[in-house]
Formats: C-alpha cells, structure tokens, sequence
C-alpha cells in the first residue's frame, strides 16, 4: 500500500471475492493439481497449514491492511465476477470499453481429470503425455465422464464452531445465514 501511495495513487481499495468454502477448496485442489504439480490426495490437501482455507484468518488480515477500504463480495451471489470487480471499484463507466477477454483459470478436466494428472504429477510424467492419456481415457470410458463427480471433504476436515462463526461475520459485516451459507 505505501509503494502504491508513493506511486501517486491517493485511493486504494481491496477487492475480495468469498466462496463457499468447499468449493473454494476443490477449485483451489484442481489449480494446484492440474497446474502447479501438486501430488497430494485431496483429503490431505484440505489439511494443508492454517490459514489457506480460513477466511477469518485471511479477513482479519485484509482488514489490517484495508481497513474500511476493504469491499468483500460474495463469490456465490454475483454471475459475472469481472462487472462485480469493475462496481466495486466505482468504474462501471470503463468496462463496455474494454476487450474481452478469454478466460485463463478455465480447468480443462474434472475431478476425474484432476486425479490423472495427481498420478502423472506422483510419477514424475511429462504433463502434456498426461493430458493425452486423459483424452484417450475419456474416449474408452465416455460414461464416467459424463458423471458429475466432484471431490469431497471428510470427517477429518476442520469444521468451524459459533464462535468462530460469529467472529467471521462480525468482521465481514454480514449476516449469520450469510456466513453459515459461506462456510
């Protein structure tokens, strides 16, 4: 914030966009998975460092940075995160103006996709040969890929009390169904 206010910018905001939490958790999964090597079964994943999937933890610390310049969005109630970004900021009038562009975080695969690649990524494969096994996959076995699996967390996930509920809204400035819909 200080190297952006000696840059001469006088207004500076964050922008934070909340989803629900388990999807947050098997989009964040597949990112690291498909993209960054990651080599860990999900349910392990989930119990990766504090911190990683817990938005007080991470609100708490937005807010020490952007205290009331802090606009929390809720990911689940918006269709189209790119105007919700722009309104936020107060620059509805420049989005028409801009060229659109094509998504980057557009996941390829699915959760059976994902699982692949987490065994290319254990045996130390070439990404792309994984992608191609997953093609070739998909096309002996169309069916399977026709399901809608999704990962899912287990009983050894942390689950979040009152509490730490109550804090959570306090410092969104949300209501509890809100926050209980979020988590």
């Amino acid at each position: 914030m200080t190297e952006l206010a000696d840059m001469g910018f006088s207004r500076i905001a964050g922008i934070l966009f909340l989803r629900r939490l388990i999807d947050y958790k098997v989009s964040h999964y597949r990112e690291f998975t498909f993209r960054q090597g990651n080599k860990t079964p999900f349910h392990n994943y989930l119990l990766q460092p504090p911190g990683m999937f817990d938005y007080l933890f991470i609100m708490r610390n937005f807010r020490a940075i952007f205290r009331s310049d802090l606009h929390v969005l809720d990911y689940s109630r918006i269709n189209n995160s790119v105007p919700a970004f722009f309104d936020a900021l107060g620059l509805c009038d420049i989005l028409p103006k801009l060229v659109p562009v094509e998504k980057a975080n557009i996941k390829p695969v699915g959760a059976l996709g994902v699982e692949v690649m987490r065994h290319v990524n254990m045996q130390g494969l070439n990404r792309k040969k994984g992608l191609r096994f997953i093609d070739y996959f998909e096309s002996r076995n169309p069916g399977l890929f026709k399901e809608e699996w999704t990962e899912r967390d287990g009983p050894e996930t942390f689950r979040y009390g009152g509490h730490y509920r109550k804090e959570l809204a306090d410092v969104l400035g949300w209501p509890a169904e809100d926050v209980d819909r979020l988590l």
